[in-house]
């Protein structure tokens, strides 16, 4: 209801991620079909939810969906995307902690040695991980793109725009040689 009072595109999730059944819906036991439908949904209120990340209603919101859908194993790129804007605060530390990073093949390996410590993700770190990852310069242009074809309100998106402004001017600061892909992708 508090996060209705900000945004009432919430609404829309009152009957289906927020109904009373959801209280009884096990995401291990659904169909492929019902889980892909579940996705959708949780992308969907993640995107929405990205401007209010600091407040305790979205936080509350947060630790529910990872109690009741899992978030953090289904959903885990979406969520830290959601986190990243955020990544000097103690909420990304907490997100960070609630996911599992696997491998050095995994796109999120980075952010392992900052989950191993319980600390946030410095500025200089992202920023050279942007400028050394074409494949995550994508995935948080990508991202970008989604938050503006969904919030009416770009004002909404402040903290998201700067974390993408800050990270582009990361990729041209500290690529040795900036590409035509790395322009592309920015």
């Amino acid at each position: 209801k508090e996060l209705l009072l900000k945004n009432p595109a919430f609404k829309q999730f009152e009957s289906t991620l927020f109904h009373v059944t959801s209280k009884n819906f096990e995401r291990s036991v659904q169909s492929k079909e019902a889980n892909e439908k579940v996705n959708k949904l949780i992308k969907k209120f993640l995107l929405y939810l990205s401007p209010y990340v600091l407040l305790a209603s979205a936080q509350k919101a947060l630790e529910w969906w990872i109690h009741r859908y899992m978030i953090n194993r289904f959903n885990r790129d979406e969520l830290l995307l959601l986190a990243l804007p955020y990544h000097e605060s103690s909420i990304f530390v907490k997100i960070l902690q609630n996911v599992e990073i696997q491998d050095n093949n995994d796109n999120w390996y980075f952010l392992k040695k900052f989950q191993k410590n319980n600390v946030c993700l410095p500025k200089q770190c992202l920023l050279n991980h942007a400028a050394s990852d074409i494949g995550f310069l994508k995935t948080l242009s990508n991202y970008m793109n989604q938050l503006i074809e969904l919030h009416i309100n770009i004002n909404n998106l402040v903290v998201s725009v700067n974390l993408c402004c800050t990270a582009f001017l990361g990729v041209i600061e500290y690529s040795p040689k900036i590409t035509e892909i790395q322009i592309v992708q920015m």
